[in-house]
């Protein structure tokens, strides 16, 4: 009875201290144990918001800026003349958008499309090109969707994780990396296929020759580049053909569903977190905290 007086008999539990562990571990994630796969699972919304800016806008762009009244053979003074026409493509899911300015004012705006299955197109390549690009890109955006919601309720939250990794034997962290690995798969299909759009636009006849007198096939054989030209009786100008933002968030969006699977390799397991405390570990068997 003494030793029990004393202090040193059996400690009794303090249960005002239990509503705090248990929301600690329910309601939210220290920053130590969360920091990963949080990060991951803001890295994969934002992939998710590039993919939908990627299907939503045009993946190619080809400016040619021209100066008709100047044929001389220094193409600087393309700068210092008043006069210039501005010629527009883009590629997007209705076919080329063209648009014609003069002097780049918005009243002199004369555009229209020319749709992928028009007769000017010899080839209905530059469409398959676009259509598969654009729908990879579609398709993987729901696959960012799906794996940002694995992310939340498999990873970052720990209430609906205990469930979640029941479901899948323990290993949801490797089933989010492998999906993420086909996520990634997609995206890069999507902008990979892309690269062949010089070839495809030449095997369509759409090169440098329709517009202007000149045999150089610029877009027709490379993804990007500027051409600095000065022909006689025809006048001098500069062309840039780029992949526009379409392409490039697809592009971006790859990086940030790879630094995902980053910061999911290295988050916490779910046998880490068992092994933290013995509270933890009955958690993760019973499914309630001891008080």
């Amino acid at each position: 009875g003494g030793a029990v007086g004393s202090g040193l008999g059996p400690a009794t539990r303090d249960h005002s201290e239990a509503p705090f562990s248990v929301s600690r571990h329910l309601c939210q994630c220290s920053l130590p144990r969360c920091t990963a796969q949080f990060s991951a699972f803001c890295l994969v919304l934002l992939a998710t918001v590039f993919l939908m800016i990627s299907t939503t806008t045009p993946w190619y762009a080809i400016s040619i800026a021209h100066n008709p009244h100047n044929s001389t053979t220094n193409t600087t003074q393309l700068e210092h003349t008043q006069y210039k026409e501005y010629t527009y493509f883009a590629l997007a899911w209705q076919g080329i958008q063209m648009q014609h300015r003069i002097n780049d004012t918005d009243e002199s705006v004369m555009g229209h499309w020319i749709p992928w299955t028009n007769e000017s197109l010899y080839s209905r390549q530059p469409r398959n090109v676009y259509y598969v690009s654009a729908s990879f890109s579609l398709i993987s955006m729901f696959g960012t969707l799906t794996l940002a919601a694995f992310l939340l309720f498999g990873m970052v939250i720990m209430h609906t994780r205990q469930g979640v990794e029941r479901l899948f034997c323990g290993r949801t962290q490797l089933f989010i990396m492998g999906l993420s690995v086909n996520v990634i798969i997609g995206i890069v299909v999507a902008w990979g296929v892309f690269l062949t759009m010089p070839d495809a636009l030449s095997n369509a006849g759409f090169c440098p020759s329709s517009f202007m007198p000149t045999k150089e096939k610029l877009w027709c054989e490379s993804f990007s580049g500027t051409y600095h030209y000065s022909i006689a009786n025809y006048g001098v100008g500069e062309v840039t053909w780029v992949p526009f933002v379409g392409w490039v968030f697809a592009l971006l969006a790859t990086v940030w569903v790879v630094l995902a699977i980053v910061l999911t390799y290295i988050a916490k397991s779910w046998a880490d977190y068992r092994g933290d405390d013995a509270s933890y570990a009955a958690f993760a068997v019973s499914g309630e905290f001891d008080e």
